[in-house]
């Protein structure tokens, strides 16, 4: 709210001029009558709170929260080992092939982790706009007994410039599904490093108020290196991964093609060796019809990526010795796609069916592990969700998970297992 007060002074009092001549009546025209037609309604769950001005009148700033719980109940087993909590993440690469971990059947757990608190400010500038976005979420444990408070994103964007900690830049985030489980596909790139990138507008267009057209992005990230490695060995010459990608964006469309390049190495524990990673990522989100449906397709393929995917971090499969005893390392080659259909039944109703496939050629491991190699993994789901209201979500899901581990890290002999997963989900949003 602004209040303002304005005193004007004037000179010492003069003869007022006579009064100028009136001008004859015009007759005023009456107004066309409209030819716009009342904005459709919007889908009840599917907007954010509209920001409230705190700043001033084009400055923003906006503090809104979800309050989040889930129920999930697990047919088999997700954890590899026996001393894993309850995953509160469908996680693929975690299900067990065979052993005790894998006996773990029937099990039933809670969690608040998905709550989150995001902070978000706008102010035009004369050099373009200024955006902060910030999220904190629970899920600094997917696995411990409470919630653990993590920085999820933090980032701003001025003009061209991007700089903060968000998901790698190789992900188009309009192509993550609308799914109830955290964790969604196994196969979308969804690492979160520290970045900068310039987006550059190739041509520019305004459609119905709404920036669409074609654009450059250029930049670099500090990527982890996550290797499997012998216990003497440091990663050593590593340099930031450098990302550039073509991005359109239109009303019915956002589609993008990514390159990244990665530069890892290491020393000791008999390893001298350097390696290049590289990877594509073509993704994008096309809308369907006029109730708000939309179709999901998205694809990766390179080598030393396993830093970046969601279901092989911290697994050390962006490069492993050639064999047992090599001093080189090899890169280890993966490729995948996921694809995801949402389907509004009602105004206040909608589903999605999401589908992904991963796989990674670790058939040169020599080291056998007790918990296996992972070589492939299917993700499948498909959820329900009633939006009552605009800040209500309620839904169910129904997530399934297949994961086969190399032949040479076989488990009691087996290679593969799975899981059939049920989740509940309550989420109230506020401002």
């Amino acid at each position: 709210m602004t209040l303002s007060l304005v005193v004007t002074a004037q000179a010492a009092a003069e003869p007022p001029p006579p009064p100028l001549p009136r001008e004859p009546a015009q007759s005023i025209p009456a107004a066309p009558e409209s030819t716009e037609t009342e904005a459709p309604r919007p889908k009840l769950g599917s907007e954010a709170p509209a920001p409230f001005e705190a700043i001033g009148k084009q400055k923003h700033f906006s503090l809104t929260g979800t309050v989040w719980v889930d129920i999930m109940h697990d047919i088999n087993a997700v954890g590899l080992s026996t001393m894993d909590g309850f995953f509160n993440e469908f996680i693929v690469g975690q299900i067990p092939i065979a052993g005790e971990a894998a006996q773990r059947t029937n099990r039933t757990g809670f969690s608040g982790n998905q709550s989150s608190l995001v902070l978000e400010a706008f102010a035009p500038t004369p050099w373009g706009d200024f955006d902060f976005y910030s999220k904190i979420n629970l899920f600094g444990s997917a696995t411990g007994p409470t919630p653990q408070i993590q920085m999820y994103k933090i980032w701003a964007r001025w003009a061209w410039l991007f700089v903060g900690l968000d998901y790698t830049q190789i992900t188009n985030s309009s192509t993550i599904p609308d799914t109830l489980d955290f964790e969604g596909p196994q196969v979308i790139p969804e690492g979160r490093p520290i970045q900068f990138a310039i987006e550059i507008p190739l041509q520019r267009l305004q459609r119905q108020g709404v920036e669409s057209g074609w654009y450059l992005s250029i930049g670099a990230e500090d990527d982890p290196a996550d290797m499997t490695l012998p216990e003497d060995a440091f990663v050593r010459g590593r340099i930031p991964a450098f990302i550039g990608k073509f991005i359109y964006r239109r009303g019915i469309a956002d589609v993008e093609l990514a390159a990244v390049y990665r530069r890892l190495g290491a020393r000791g524990g008999g390893i001298d060796s350097d390696i290049n990673g590289w990877g594509l990522v073509f993704d994008g989100l096309v809308n369907v019809g006029t109730r708000g449906d939309n179709f999901i397709f998205g694809g990766i393929a390179g080598q030393a990526l396993g830093a970046l995917i969601d279901d092989t971090q911290g697994f050390g499969l962006d490069a492993a010795p050639e064999s047992a005893g090599s001093s080189e390392l090899k890169p280890i080659p993966a490729y995948g796609f996921w694809l995801a259909y949402q389907h509004w039944w009602l105004t206040a109703l909608r589903s999605t069916a999401t589908v992904g496939y991963l796989h990674l050629n670790t058939g040169f491991d020599e080291t056998p592990n007790p918990e296996g190699i992972y070589a492939a993994s299917i993700y499948s789901s498909l959820n329900l969700i009633w939006s009552p209201w605009h800040a209500v979500d309620i839904g169910m899901e129904w997530s399934f998970g297949w994961r086969r581990i190399t032949e040479n890290s076989a488990v009691d002999g087996q290679t593969r297992n799975y899981n059939h997963r049920l989740q509940w989900s309550f989420a109230f949003s506020f401002q």
